[in-house]
């Protein structure tokens, strides 16, 4: 009687070391694609966010979400001399809008706290517009020692009043609410997902069947020495 099927022909293990090998250079070079890519999608959030659009930074922001939610993105990044790998985009700060946010927050004290009933009108407005357009010049923040000195030399050409109180006490937002890390599964089914998986699975059946080939070496050498 015929066998319905020809018997399947055993694979060697340096007959799967050999697929192994362009296997993961492929897997590797998937990987590195969806790195790159949200590295420039990351650069995008950035650069809306210097604009102070704040649509377009949202936009940005929810493009790297999708990206990175869907991809096996894989990072490394050195804490304390240590290099850690994990899955994600790594943080990402706004610190434009932040500070933007902050400006604005301490111009609303000001103003409720009846700062800018000066004789020279808005004194504070008049010192951010010249101070500004400096500080994105130079890449100042505003709390940097530059922006400040800059900001106190404006105000220091229209003094205020002798009934005017400027010392205002502002509580600014936490920058937490600014600092973005999206997490990306370990596991996708995009080509990169895939064809890690294929290696990973590979590379466990090499390690298992070198394992199995030690173990019946060990034990054909320790039989041998009995005899």
């Amino acid at each position: 009687m015929k066998k319905p099927f020809k018997k399947i022909p055993k694979i060697k293990t340096w007959q799967l070391v050999l697929i192994f090998i362009p296997l993961a250079f492929i897997s590797a070079t998937l990987l590195r694609y969806d790195h790159l890519k949200m590295n420039d999608l990351k650069n995008a959030v950035v650069a809306a966010d210097e604009t102070g659009d704040a649509e377009k930074t949202k936009a940005a922001l929810n493009e790297l979400k999708s990206f990175v939610e869907s991809h096996n993105v894989v990072n490394i990044e050195e804490k304390n001399g240590n290099f850690v790998l994990y899955f994600g985009s790594g943080e990402i700060y706004l610190a434009k809008s932040y500070e933007r946010t902050a400006t604005a927050m301490k111009i609303q004290a000001q103003e409720a706290a009846g700062v800018y009933a000066n004789p020279n009108g808005n004194i504070y407005a008049q010192a951010m517009s010249v101070c500004q357009p400096l500080a994105h010049e130079n890449g100042w923040d505003w709390n940097t020692s530059e922006y400040i000195a800059c900001y106190q030399n404006e105000l220091s050409k229209y003094p205020a009043t002798d009934t005017i109180d400027s010392d205002v006490t502002v509580s600014l937002p936490s920058t937490s609410l600014y600092r973005y890390d999206f997490i990306s599964p370990i596991l996708t089914f995009t080509p990169s997902g895939i064809v890690s998986l294929l290696t990973l699975i590979l590379l466990i059946v090499i390690i298992i069947r070198f394992f199995v080939w030690l173990t019946l070496r060990i034990t054909l050498r320790i039989k041998h020495s009995q005899a």
